[in-house]
């Protein structure tokens, strides 16, 4: 299979690794689409809180946001030819190939126009979560700082 690999600080290669095997309770789907998280992006660059990060990298890593269909389930209630976001077990998602497992598993519309266009879900599964952890902020007055995509979903 092809992956990125983060060789030294801004220096990206494309290799071969071996398909990973799902064990019991773990799928594995083959990716279609991965997404460029904000949090990429120190890992790319190596600065801000990724600053003693040490290169190279682990081949794959640390993409986390992907779309594929499983290929292969070894997980009860998953079936093979699922069109699924999924998060990659150890955060190994700059593949063709990832290992999953649930809750780490969302089905998308199987009949999908656009299933990059999903990719999205995640963002938005990042508000849905913040917005869990903090006070009811209902009726009250708050400023969101920011225009990436995280702020203007909030």
């Amino acid at each position: 299979m092809r992956a990125v690999h983060v060789a030294a600080p801004r220096k990206i290669e494309f290799l071969d690794a071996p398909i990973p095997k799902p064990r019991d309770g773990e799928v594995l789907v083959r990716c279609s689409h991965v997404a460029l998280c904000g949090s990429n992006m120190g890992q790319y660059t190596g600065v801000g809180v990724w600053g003693d990060l040490k290169f190279p990298n682990p081949v794959g890593w640390a993409g986390h946001e992907n779309i594929g269909v499983i290929i292969k389930s070894r997980c009860e209630g998953w079936e093979e030819g699922e069109l699924v976001l999924a998060q990659p077990h150890g955060y190994y998602g700059f593949a063709e190939y990832i290992i999953s497992r649930p809750p780490a598993i969302a089905r998308l519309p199987q009949d999908a126009p656009d299933p990059g266009a999903l990719v999205v879900a995640q963002p938005l599964a990042t508000v849905l979560r913040a917005l869990t952890r903090t006070s009811d902020v209902m009726g009250q007055s708050c400023a969101v700082i920011g225009q990436g995509p995280m702020g203007l979903i909030f």
